[in-house]
């Protein structure tokens, strides 16, 4: 079953789901032409999202006639988690900016995110087999400084470099 809640801050407007759907509400506005004011009745359907170049999807929202692009799944964390902690981010778990399905989101600071690549294979680093100069990434071949890896050939090679200029 999809669960609906309020939009944080739009509560009469708009409600969002747990899968990361967002609807409209019926309501009625006020509207002025002419001189004359009026009540219309608006709303009432499923936003269809739009795509950021990241891949996130956004909506907009509307209040006086002024679009708000907000990204979807920070309103999912928002509704059913907690509104927005300073200084984090809104992070998909599987690294897919589509799949704002609540259990597959989280508040997490800019790390978590390079982890979660990291994790998933998504991070451009992690993805690399050999060193710029060739050398296989294996196990007896790294060493780690700082959360890095470094090749020991290439290593071994400058020191052997070093110590013929010394000589």
């Amino acid at each position: 079953m999809e669960e609906w809640k309020p939009v944080i801050d739009w509560e009469s407007v708009y409600e969002v789901s747990d899968w990361g759907r967002v609807r409209s509400l019926l309501r009625e506005i006020e509207v002025t032409r002419n001189e004359k004011t009026f009540i219309r009745a608006v709303g009432g359907k499923l936003l269809s999202p739009g795509r950021y170049e990241s891949g996130h999807l956004y909506v907009n929202l509307y209040r006086n006639n002024r679009p708000r692009p907000a990204r979807v799944h920070h309103l999912v964390l928002e509704a059913f988690v907690e509104p927005q902690p300073k200084g984090m981010l809104g992070l998909h778990r599987d690294d897919d900016p589509a799949n704002n399905h609540v259990s597959n989101l989280y508040w997490g600071t800019y790390s978590d995110n390079q982890h979660d690549k990291v994790r998933n294979g998504n991070h451009h680093n992690a993805n690399k087999t050999h060193c710029p100069h060739g050398h296989e990434y294996t196990p007896e071949n790294i060493y780690w400084v700082e959360g890095r890896r470094y090749c020991l050939t290439c290593r071994r090679d400058q020191g052997r470099q070093i110590g013929r200029a010394h000589v």
